[in-house]
């Protein structure tokens, strides 16, 4: 893996393992439970974040079509580095997409199987892509517009860490 991925994946890696921790602290009948005053469920927050990998690593290996140029917006820069101080703020951002609302439709096992399986076919894309690609525009971000590959790894790991308190404070309210 080109060594300015080294340091995004390996925050995916801990993330991942951090959320399985915290929603493993609670009894599978209870991580679909909802809280009472609405949101998700802490299976959902799971299949959320998910959903947002599984599009975000479909989208970094497939290949640009000549016919729909993909370039930098004027302030991408800046859009991204404002995405990362609110993510990291804890400021509520409204999904931005309905593609990566959670459905509650998998199972646990099967939700978990499929993270595994694109993480694994994530890593696989990094290990063996191109490092001329890297710093083009590969991921389109809702928000921020395109992004390269760290960046979006980078994102990635901003958007797990993200939903840590979310998930601490459904934690708490289950307990209660």
């Amino acid at each position: 893996m080109e060594r300015h991925l080294v340091g995004p994946w390996q925050r995916l890696v801990a993330g991942k393992e951090q959320v399985l921790e915290r929603v493993g602290r609670h009894p599978a009948e209870t991580r679909g439970e909802r809280p009472r005053a609405g949101g998700w469920s802490l299976a959902e927050v799971v299949e959320h974040v998910v959903l947002v990998e599984g599009g975000l690593a479909s989208a970094l290996a497939k290949a640009p079509s000549p016919q729909r140029p993909r370039r930098f917006g004027r302030g991408q820069w800046f859009r991204f580095i404002g995405l990362r101080l609110a993510l990291k703020a804890g400021v509520r951002i409204k999904v931005p997409v309905e593609a990566i609302l959670p459905t509650g439709e998998l199972p646990w096992h099967a939700l978990l199987s499929r993270w595994e399986e694109q993480r694994r076919g994530l890593e696989e894309w990094l290990l063996s892509v191109d490092p001329r690609i890297l710093q083009a525009p590969r991921f389109r971000h809702p928000i921020v517009g395109w992004l390269t590959v760290p960046q979006a790894l980078t994102f990635a790991a901003d958007h797990l860490e993200h939903h840590y308190p979310q998930l601490d404070r459904l934690g708490r309210a289950s307990a209660v």
